[in-house]
């Protein structure tokens, strides 16, 4: 199923070791793809080439760029923990359904084949009911047992029960029967607004994999207290008798 799907990488010498991978495939999950590669200044390395979906190219600091991107961090060694590099796999284009299963396996396969530690990715919870500027959950599930000793460490919550659908659903089950570890984070996010906030909480939730490895949150709640003071002011601008319609992205 994944024969339609090459992974190609732009140098030969890459060194890959303790590696988190780390999916970031729109909304909520983009914003901390877009974060991860400018904070932690990820280096270009490669990129998944596939008939199945996408015609088009990402163009980033006027470069264009493979619909699907491979970003890759410096290598730490660091005591006591099973994350020593992250790599990154981020899109902008949404995926056809079809291209979920094959994606889902051809990514477990080159982790296998990297001997990456674990893949994780993460998925919105939407909440029409979140009130602006309310606190983010976010909860977790573990695809091995040999993830489990983070559990008593992580701020998040676990996920006892309900279904995921798409990627990140068939990541977590297929990567459970391949034998690969698999971490799925799931954050609230309000459907209607950019929700900087819970990409905020979700960064937090991944620095406890790598701690040393620091991701500061703080300017995205600071773009998230930015953006609530936008849509406050609107609806206290259309409670007051105005009109229009507007939205926030």
């Amino acid at each position: 199923m994944s024969s339609d799907l090459e992974i190609k990488l732009f140098k030969e010498d890459i060194k890959f070791h303790d590696s988190l991978i780390i999916t970031t495939f729109g909304g909520v999950s983009g914003i901390v793809g877009d974060y991860l590669i400018e904070h932690l200044k990820l280096e270009y390395i490669g990129a998944i080439f596939t008939e199945l979906a996408f015609c088009g190219c990402e163009i980033r600091n006027g470069q264009p760029l493979a619909p699907i991107q491979i970003y890759s961090g410096e290598y730490k060694d660091i005591a006591n923990t099973d994350f020593d590099q992250i790599v990154l796999i981020t899109t902008k284009f949404n995926n056809s359904e079809d291209l979920d299963y094959p994606l889902s396996i051809k990514i477990l396969e080159w982790a296998k084949e990297i001997n990456a530690s674990a893949v994780l990715t993460m998925t919105p919870l939407y909440r029409k009911e979140m009130e602006i500027g309310s606190p983010v959950n976010v909860y977790h599930v573990l695809s091995d047992s040999t993830l489990e000793k983070y559990s008593s460490s992580l701020r998040s919550q676990p996920f006892l029960i309900g279904s995921l659908s798409g990627f990140p659903g068939s990541v977590l089950y297929i990567g459970k029967s391949m034998n690969v570890p698999v971490i799925t984070l799931i954050s609230e996010v309000h459907p209607d607004f950019r929700d900087s906030r819970a990409a905020a909480a979700i960064l937090e939730t991944i620095n406890q994999f790598v701690p040393e490895i620091e991701m500061d949150h703080e300017p995205l709640l600071r773009e998230a207290e930015e953006i609530e003071s936008q849509i406050i002011a609107h609806l206290e601008s259309m409670q007051g008798g105005g009109g229009g319609d507007s939205s926030f992205a």
